[in-house]
């Protein structure tokens, strides 16, 4: 796949196949995951994405977990527990999204490829907390169908930053720069050396994916990995 504007951090595994509208059963709704780091705008995609294609947006609940207003009051402490219950979330949400179809704003490989490793490399994991993780990870993975597509948004350090403030979410205000880069270069290394299925980036530090340009190039890069045409009922 050539390289579009879009595409600057990163360009799609070369070993990942497009998926041709045979890879997607038929007469069932492709499942799709929006990933990437904290404050990218996963959701916000998610949304514009489930309501151009029509499909079901499948948002990540995060405030369902318990323990994590704890986790931000003391990461050391908590951090274990957190992951367990977000481990055990995105594994139910995946399997919902491959059994229906729909729109993920949080993918089941980010629990751990992304947030279990940034979490062990700041010490807020210790080795037999993640070695735990690790092997339910891969045991899990090897039983799992992958998602259709992966759209992988990314942005700067210090515009993930601006974004969490401007959103003013409490338990977020304390998120590190240390933190964004470590999840940022996380999220990299899992989409661009060992993703599960074709992926298509953005790097959203400039790009208002919101916008008319960033809608339509995202709707557009989309289609074409789906396999769909224009014809068939995109609306912008």
């Amino acid at each position: 796949m050539a390289r579009h504007p879009a595409n600057l951090f990163l360009d799609p595994p070369s070993r990942c196949k497009v998926p041709s509208p045979a890879t997607v059963s038929s007469g069932s709704s492709p499942h799709i995951v929006v990933t990437g780091p904290l404050g990218v705008g996963k959701t916000s995609v998610a949304e514009l994405l489930a309501a151009a294609l029509g499909i079901a947006p499948r948002l990540h609940d995060f405030m369902k977990n318990p323990y994590l207003p704890l986790f931000y009051e003391d990461s050391r402490a908590w951090s274990f527990r957190s992951q367990m219950f977000f481990f055990a979330q995105a594994l139910a949400d995946h399997q919902t999204a491959r059994a229906f179809g729909g729109i993920q704003d949080y993918s089941f490989y980010d629990v751990h490829k992304i947030f279990s490793r940034s979490l062990a490399s700041q010490n807020l994991l210790d080795s037999t907390e993640f070695g735990i993780l690790e092997a339910m990870f891969n045991a899990t993975n090897g039983l799992l169908s992958p998602p259709d597509l992966a759209v992988v948004l990314l942005a700067s350090p210090a515009a993930l930053k601006d974004r969490i403030t401007r959103r003013g979410r409490p338990l977020e205000q304390s998120v590190t720069m240390d933190f964004l880069e470590d999840i940022l270069t996380n999220s990299m290394e899992l989409w661009n050396t060992s993703a599960p299925c074709h992926v298509i980036t953005f790097d959203t530090t400039d790009l208002d994916v919101r916008g008319a340009f960033g809608r339509a190039l995202l709707f557009k890069e989309v289609l074409d990995a789906l396999g769909i045409s224009n014809d068939e009922g995109c609306s912008s």
